[in-house]
């Protein structure tokens, strides 16, 4: 487990079970990165005056060289929640590819790496 992660509620109480939910999902983080150094979740009800608003998700995950980010608001706590968490797996799965190398500077595949020419203009200066 994350030994810093961090959930708070604003403009509502806390509820064990949207907070065990969110427990859960920072679990699953953690088998695409094992290196996760902090989590901070915040969980934004709608203002006292507006009752039935939009609820705001915030994820900040801490990894070695940086931060990721993801804010998300919907009408209701568990599918913000739920969406949110979705589109930090995904963010943090392609941090993951762009450590290991599998994806690649689209500049570099269409031509040579040293002059940055197209493929063809390339070919014909060998051919001469």
């Amino acid at each position: 487990m994350i030994p810093t992660a961090q959930i708070a509620f604003r403009n509502m109480d806390p509820a064990a079970q949207i907070e065990a939910a969110v427990t859960r999902k920072i679990a699953a983080l953690e088998r695409y990165f094992s290196r996760i150094v902090s989590c901070r979740v915040v969980i934004r009800g709608p203002r006292s005056e507006n009752p039935g608003g939009l609820y705001s998700i915030r994820i900040e995950l801490g990894l070695p060289g940086g931060e990721l980010v993801v804010d998300h608001t919907l009408n209701h706590a568990r599918p913000a929640i739920h969406e949110a968490f979705d589109a930090m797996r995904r963010q943090l799965q392609d941090h993951v590819r762009r450590m290991r190398g599998d994806i690649k500077d689209v500049r570099c595949t269409r031509g040579d790496m040293k002059t940055h020419a197209p493929v063809s203009a390339t070919r014909r200066k060998r051919a001469a």
